[in-house]
């Protein structure tokens, strides 16, 4: 057996423990992923076409990136939510003034208020000027609340007598009369594009109006998701920007040689690039979330090139090409492996029904996939290129040693590491225990977008503009008509109206008590009196379901708000409502299983990762052995929530505790697959496991700052949850360093998981 000598400052020469000796066949399989590499090695000028053409076609697929505009599809999931979405296409207009409206803006806004109504695809206008006073009201009857020659010294007195006349439809202008709401309904069968250009249209008529001192600000569902799409493109550019020069400095403080950093980062950019085309080749748009895969297959593919290329270096012995050979052979198969439990755990996303997430799912397995392949391809064709650094020109982070401290406590303290994990374990999840599901719509807007600003204005001037629609059928015995009908219709409004008394709540009874016959339905031509804007929002063309809308904040801007839309919800259902829907609804009830189908999906990737592994290494007690390390940072990463997210749990952070344990696993292959390796010479466990700790170990922390270093750019996202996704990630790679570096080698030494006789042969 070949003594190791380890000074405190090891020789490049020395990383490979024994890499001068000729190990035997390895036992270890990669499932074949590591024939490309070889075929490379045979076929280099095959190998480099096949390449060129691959850059080629995603070079040529990269222009035609499209962003995610349609705000639907982060939160709906079944087939009824998503046409529930659809009922109409409303955009929202606030107008804002410092001081209060005077005569003179009225005449403004109600001058705009007509140009929209004349707007090419505008159905009808809601704004100030809809509302009148009842037919009953004794001083006002039937009258416009704001007529056409109204004085400064009129307003106020004309809201007042309004308001107390008809609580029940609110004039759309604040209490302070500094802000007012006009909601325009758009054609409905309008395509994403022209609905678009109808928002631009809007924007470019506010501006003409804005000169008489008012300001004018869009939202509403489309405007959302449009401005959502906008600062999702600023966010790939600044981000895998950012990623790619962060990632290259990185490989040259590793490596300290220009030739070198190529080697090491030219294959991850390309490999980064074809996940870019491969959003193109599967036709799925570029999402909040979906965003951040280029630069997490960026940095792994730069992990890759590491291990590759460190393992390659110290391969003194033989030609080049043998060199590669053994290289290929040996760090092949891990790196396959690892490629492997990354593409899993994207793939457990896919358990949600969830389109955005289940793209997400194939995009980020394909890419890591993908890049694996470029990465090991273009690593065989280029390696031969590159010569170990002089020691003097290695970089910072080649020459530091790993701390004995892992070595010292991982292999003396061995009983008292597993002993502090499980209580460490117990306590996180106890933590994990008190978290709570949390999913608000604010979090998926960028925080500095005007329009996020106009909706928190909105819903503290108007408490919100999201309409709750609430179902009743009036059909048959319970048509209105009936005394029977009506009393049930009135009990419906009724009840959600005392469950709800700040928000303003529209239906037939509203309209009735308008025309102050509140006992009785209206007949047709009393609806006729009413604004066309409200009169088609009331009954279904048929006549046979009867619409409650409640204007409504997004129901989990806090728990108050959360609270009162459930009260709604019982309220409704208590009286016999037939449905309850609505972007709201959306909003209340899809998020949570989501968050419930995603934490699923992640304990069976944890599961069938680590199966994975042991069955690459033909060694069944791996897997419990991986399973321990792997999983604890991902509770102490899920137990941190109470830190970073106010204790609350989105499908954010499961998402990317999912994600983070794909390629947090990634560094407990490789630690196994080298005490394989010096097991398979001889050594014995402790001294396989040193050379382990102290030698794959290097690779292991460098690998980490870098990937950790790629991700920190989320952190200068313009969403919340991008950042979060971000933090959520560092936290668990380096945690799963720690881990893999004191508690694995812990466990190794355990006796009932030693390797069988024949995982020692020499």
């Amino acid at each position: 057996m070949k003594e190791h000598e380890r000074d405190d400052e090891p020789d490049i020469d020395d990383v490979g423990g024994s890499a001068g000796g000729r190990r035997p066949k390895s036992t270890f399989s990669g499932f074949g992923l590591d024939l490309p590499g070889h075929f490379a090695a045979k076929h280099p000028a095959i190998a480099a076409l096949l390449l060129v053409l691959v850059i080629v076609a995603s070079a040529l697929a990269i222009p035609k990136l499209h962003f995610d505009d349609n705000l639907q599809r982060i939160f709906a999931s079944r087939a009824e939510t998503s046409e529930s979405l659809t009922s109409g296409r409303n955009v929202v207009v606030l107008v804002e003034s410092e001081r209060a409206f005077t005569a003179d803006d009225f005449s403004a806004m109600r001058d705009f208020s007509l140009e929209l109504q004349l707007l090419d695809g505008a159905e009808f206008v809601l704004s100030p000027f809809s509302m009148r006073f009842p037919t009953a009201d004794r001083d006002h009857p039937g009258e416009a609340v704001f007529p056409f020659d109204i004085k400064d010294a009129d307003i106020g007195a004309r809201l007042a007598a309004y308001r107390a006349s008809e609580p029940d439809i609110r004039p759309l202008i604040s209490k302070d009369m500094k802000s007012a709401l006009i909601f325009v309904a758009l054609d409905g069968t309008l395509k994403r594009g022209q609905l678009r250009a109808k928002l631009s249209d809007i924007r470019t008529l506010s501006k003409d109006f804005t000169k008489t001192g008012l300001t004018y600000e869009l939202t509403g569902v489309d405007a959302i998701a449009f401005d959502i799409s906008g600062a999702i493109k600023s966010d790939l550019i600044r981000l895998n920007g950012a990623g790619c020069v962060i990632a290259i400095v990185l490989a040259f403080l590793i490596f300290g040689t220009l030739r070198t950093t190529l080697v090491v980062a030219a294959p991850a950019l390309v490999g980064a690039g074809v996940s870019l085309a491969l959003f193109v080749a599967f036709g799925f748009p570029v999402t909040v979330l979906s965003n951040v895969v280029p630069i997490l297959v960026l940095v792994l593919g730069i992990a890759d090139s590491i291990h590759l290329t460190m393992h390659y270096l110290v391969e003194t012995e033989g030609t080049r090409r043998e060199r590669l050979t053994q290289t290929i052979s040996d760090v092949g198969p891990a790196c396959a492996l690892t490629a492997l439990t990354t593409a899993i755990g994207f793939g457990a996303i896919g358990a949600t029904s969830n389109a955005p997430l289940r793209e997400l799912a194939i995009l980020g397995a394909a890419g890591v996939m993908a890049s694996y392949l470029v990465v090991l391809v273009g690593f065989t064709l280029i390696a031969p290129y590159c010569r170990p650094p002089a020691k003097k020109r290695r970089g910072v982070l080649m020459r530091a040693p790993v701390p004995a401290f892992f070595e010292r406590w991982a292999l003396g303290r061995t009983r008292l590491v597993i002993a502090v994990a499980v209580v460490v374990m117990a306590g996180g999840l106890w933590s994990i225990s008190r978290t709570e599901m949390w999913f608000p719509l604010f979090q998926n807007m960028p925080e500095t977008s005007d329009v996020r600003l106009a909706n928190d204005r909105i819903e503290k001037a108007f408490g919100g503009y999201f309409r709750l629609w609430i179902d009743l059928d009036v059909s048959g015995d319970n048509a209105l008509e009936t005394k029977a009908g009506w009393a049930r219709m009135k009990n419906l409004v009724e009840k959600v109206e005392a469950a709800a008394p700040d928000y303003s709540v529209l239906s037939v009874v509203t309209a009735a008590r308008w025309l102050g016959e509140p006992d009785r339905a209206p007949s047709e031509e009393e609806l006729a009196k009413l604004d066309t804007a409200q009169r088609t929002q009331l009954l279904s063309p048929d006549g046979k379901t009867a619409h409650v809308i409640v204007f409504v904040p997004e129901p989990m801007r806090d728990h108050t708000t959360l609270r009162l839309q459930d009260a709604i919800t019982t309220a409704a259902k208590s009286a016999g409502a037939q449905r309850i829907y609505g972007f709201p609804a959306v909003l209340r009830h899809n998020a949570l299983p989501m968050i419930r189908q995603l934490a699923e999906g992640l304990m069976g990737a944890c599961i069938v990762a680590v199966i994975v592994v042991a069955g690459a290494f033909r060694w069944p007690m791996l897997a419990p052995a991986l399973l321990f390390p792997n999983v604890l940072p991902l509770v102490i990463s899920a137990a941190a929530l109470h830190l970073v997210n106010n204790g609350q749990v989105n499908p954010t952070a499961v998402l990317a505790l999912t994600v983070a344990f794909g390629i947090a696993v990634d560094d407990s292959i490789h630690f196994a697959n080298r005490y394989r390796l010096e097991r398979s010479i001889g050594l014995d466990v402790d001294e396989a496991l040193r050379v382990a700790i102290g030698q794959t170990g290097r690779v292991m922390i460098i690998t980490t700052v870098l990937i950790a270093a790629g991700v920190m750019v989320t952190l200068t996202s313009a969403f919340a949850t991008v950042r979060l996704f971000g933090i959520m990630l560092i936290l668990t790679f380096f945690v799963a360093l720690l881990a893999d570096l004191l508690l694995l080698p812990a466990i190794l030494r355990l006796k009932w998981l030693r390797r069988p006789k024949w995982f020692a042969e020499t």
